[in-house]
């Protein structure tokens, strides 16, 4: 059964604000194909991926497997259609958990409910299929070799039998070998169970070959829907979205361009054999090997037509030049033919007069009287003397026809010569439009640097806010002007503001501040909706803190009136809740502060105290290696979590994880922060980081007005804030 999309489209939020994908997308993929999304970093193949596996939710659309829908009223993904899925992601083998092989695959087949016998049955095929032995089930996957933990995550995937197989980057960081071992597992799981696959990759060259239908992605919108051999066809589908072609291709394509007959999609065997073909002809005499050529090169006019096409002018060039070729091809034909014709004509005649002679003179000889030997001697001698005179004019024919036949050879080869002129000549022009097109395309991008510069040396010049946002006002782009704000002043504007918040003791001040840090949030448009859960949960956290301050528990086990103070849950609910504006103005400190800033902000901060023998460095450091790995540890999660979500079967909601799964996250979490301090240490050591030892850097930050603007409205919101509680 086909996976049926009608309407898809997914917005992703950025530093930009949302960005939609696939707007009213809608496409069949039919069961036992393998299907490969392609296209550059960025323009959609995981996202599109996950949409149609049921890891991301859709804005807009439906989806359908098997035609069961893939999604459930309440946003859960159907626990029906969820069993006919599987999918292995980029570099499955970090999310590898268990402590065997074995129970590795018994928690994939978990959700299947099989007896014990089945599912070790299907244990030891999947193990079979991916080539590995059974003695490795009692192994842990972690003592195995990178190749080895990559075929135990693809037999995972082999034992669930799914109907439908999704596969992000399955070669990634595999040499030739596992790559091909990926491939014959691929075409074995298709003939086998008959599942269909949904392939995002970039390596072309291995997919392409066992791929029925190939979709090209560009900027986040469907660009092309063909098969691998129309896209050889037209390769310029691949090139416009910004794909190479794969190797065989591009290597099929020049020797078409080159007058090489050679198949659309050739195998390596058909490369060579039609280079050796080439080769052979061209040892031919110079005519014959012209004319060999132009007849290779008629054979393999659909490919020379076929040639990748640049914009505009440079299109046009390639078709001149395939009519041009044509054009040449055909006079050298008509030159040939023509020279042929006359050749046997001359042949015929002189054949035919030299036989006449020689018939006159044996007619001659025969009826001379047999006693006159001298008649006879005297026509012996004729004989002798017409026969020689044959041999002469034979001999002057054959002189003739060879010269007739260097003649033609020569014409020929002019023709050819010609030829060659005139497709040196069109590359020249296509090469001449190439050079003219990348001139003026050199020059929009000078004249665009010219603008960008004189726009920033406007800037510079400006005393306001819009000297750090290249010219644009502050209220046009907030965030731009945030990140270019000195760290120093965003974190003076920081102390002062959540100063003046924890000071509040009014509801009137605790409204105004949290007002102020949703307009913020809003203008930069941080997403605050991302944190739905963290602020459900703090609310249910002061809801019970509300009810615990609140009751008057002497009263309440008296049974006595008035148990419940309401004073003094207004109290601590107004102490709790001045929080939540300060952490939203710290969010936005993270969000808008790259590391770097914030380890150059804290050291140019801290170095007059460094004589004191305090620890700047190590201090800068460590701050700012966390305001890197934090947001580095909520990726992980993420990633990890959609793994034990598609292995597990979870009908958990997008983004959360169910109790009897955390192991399976956190197991992987660990060992890859491990991995990455490891790393982080050798950087370390590598660039000769030492305590006690002063480093130099490149970046000097200085305040700008715009810092000495935004320290001014901190001082005057924290006055304010003072005034209002």
């Amino acid at each position: 059964m086909p996976i049926i999309a009608k309407g898809l489209e997914v917005v992703l939020s950025g530093k930009t604000g949302p960005r939609p994908l696939f707007r009213d997308l809608s496409l069949t993929l039919e069961d036992r194909q393998i299907t490969l999304l392609v296209g550059v970093t960025g323009s959609g193949k995981s996202t599109l991926l996950d949409a149609l596996s049921g890891l991301r939710p859709l804005d807009k659309g439906t989806v359908e497997i098997d035609g069961l829908p893939l999604w459930t009223k309440g946003k859960r993904v159907n626990r029906d259609a969820n069993r006919k899925l599987g999918a292995v992601f980029q570099q499955p083998e970090q999310g590898l958990f268990a402590p065997t092989v074995r129970k590795e695959l018994q928690y994939t087949l978990r959700p299947l409910s099989l007896p014990s016998d089945a599912a070790e049955q299907r244990i030891a095929e999947a193990l079979r299929t991916v080539e590995l032995p059974p003695g490795i089930l009692e192994r842990s996957p972690f003592l195995l070799s990178t190749g080895q933990q990559r075929r135990v995550v693809l037999a995972s995937a082999d034992a669930a039998k799914p109907s439908w197989l999704f596969l992000d980057e399955p070669t990634a960081a595999l040499d030739p070998a596992g790559a091909a071992a990926v491939t014959r597992w691929l075409t074995r799981l298709r003939a086998e169970i008959g599942c269909g696959m949904v392939v995002a990759t970039h390596d072309l060259d291995t997919f392409l070959p066992l791929a029925d239908r190939v979709l090209v992605l560009e900027g986040g919108a469907l660009a092309a829907d063909a098969s691998p051999a129309e896209l050889a066809a037209r390769p310029e589908l691949l090139l416009q979205a910004g794909v190479g072609l794969p190797a065989y291709i591009e290597t099929a394509v020049l020797l078409r361009h080159a007058g090489i007959a050679a198949a659309a999609t050739p195998s390596a065997a058909e490369l060579a054999e039609a280079i050796g073909c080439a080769i052979q002809s061209a040892s031919r005499s110079p005519a014959a090997g012209a004319v060999a050529l132009l007849d290779s090169a008629a054979e393999g006019q659909a490919g020379a037509e076929a040639q990748p096409q640049g914009i505009g002018q440079e299109r046009i060039v390639w078709r001149e030049a395939a009519r041009n070729r044509e054009a040449g091809r055909v006079a050298v034909r008509e030159k040939r033919a023509e020279c042929d014709v006359e050749l046997k004509r001359e042949a015929d005649a002189v054949q035919a007069g030299t036989k006449h002679d020689a018939e006159q003179a044996k007619i001659e000889l025969d009826t001379a009287p047999a006693g006159k030997k001298y008649d006879a001697e005297q026509a012996r001698t004729e004989y002798d003397a017409a026969q020689a005179g044959t041999e002469l004019d034979a001999a002057q024919a054959g002189t003739e026809y060879d010269a007739a036949k260097a003649g033609t050879e020569y014409d020929a080869a002019q023709a050819g010569t010609e030829y060659d002129a005139a497709h040196v000549g069109t590359e020249l022009d296509a090469e001449q439009a190439r050079t003219e097109y990348d001139a003026a395309k050199t020059g929009t991008e000078y004249d665009a640097a010219q603008k960008r510069v004189s726009e920033c040396a406007a800037a510079l010049e400006q005393p306001d806010m819009a000297g750090p946002t290249l010219g644009r006002p502050f209220w046009k782009a907030p965030q731009d002007a945030l990140e270019r704000l000195d760290p120093r002043a965003k974190w003076l504007f920081l102390v002062l503001v959540t100063s003046g918040i924890m000071l509040q003791r009014t509801w009137a001040g605790l409204a105004w501040s949290a007002a102020g840090a949703i307009v913020l949030s809003l203008a930069v448009r941080f997403p605050l909706h991302r944190y739905s859960k963290l602020w459900a949960g703090y609310l249910l956290v002061t809801g019970i803190s509300m009810a615990l301050a609140g009751a008057q528990w002497g009263e309440l086990f008296r049974g006595e009136p008035g148990w419940f103070s309401s004073e003094h849950a207004l109290a601590t609910a107004l102490s709790v809740l001045r929080f939540p504006p300060a952490i939203v103005l710290g969010l936005l400190f993270a969000r808008t502060t790259s590391p770097m800033q914030v380890k150059r902000g804290l050291e140019q901060s801290l170095g007059r105290i460094a004589p004191l023998r305090v620890p700047v460095e190590l201090l800068t450091f460590c701050t700012a290696m966390l305001f890197r790995f934090v947001p580095l540890l909520t990726g992980l999660w993420e990633r990890f979590s959609r793994i034990v979500r598609m292995r597990g079967k979870s009908r958990a909601k997008p983004g959360s994880v169910g109790v009897r799964d955390v192991p399976a996250v956190l197991t992987p979490l660990l060992v890859t922060s491990f991995q990455l301090a490891e790393q982080l240490a050798d950087a370390v050591e590598a660039r000769g980081y030492v305590l006690g030892q002063t480093r130099t850097s490149s970046v000097r930050l200085k305040l700008s007005p715009a810092d000495w603007w935004t320290m001014l409205i901190g001082t005057g919101l924290l006055i304010g804030l003072i005034l209002l509680g």
